[in-house]
């Protein structure tokens, strides 16, 4: 909630992957009349979030927040590894 309070405002309306109510669904019904193209791409890029430099990310949000609290939240999630197949994996 922290998050979408800084980021929403500033999303184009354009925007829609994981935002609050918004979705492939509503990206293409927003362009239902649109003729600009006859072909669109999806990718994912694998393991983008994996390579992203936390301290960078970090930095970034503490220009945009003074919320301590928040900050070592996010601090603490981004070290804490995650669970697949039953196993825990490092970040």
């Amino acid at each position: 909630m922290i998050l979408e309070a800084i980021y929403e405002p500033v999303f184009k309306d354009s925007s829609h992957g994981f935002r609050l109510q918004r979705s492939c669904h509503t990206a293409l019904k927003d362009i239902r009349d649109w003729t600009g193209t006859k072909w669109f791409i999806e990718f994912d890029l694998e393991s983008f979030f994996d390579n992203i430099d936390h301290n960078t990310l970090m930095g970034l949000w503490e220009r945009q927040s003074d919320d301590t609290r928040f900050l070592h939240v996010i601090r603490k999630r981004l070290k804490a590894g995650y669970g697949e197949d039953w196993r825990y994996h490092n970040t």
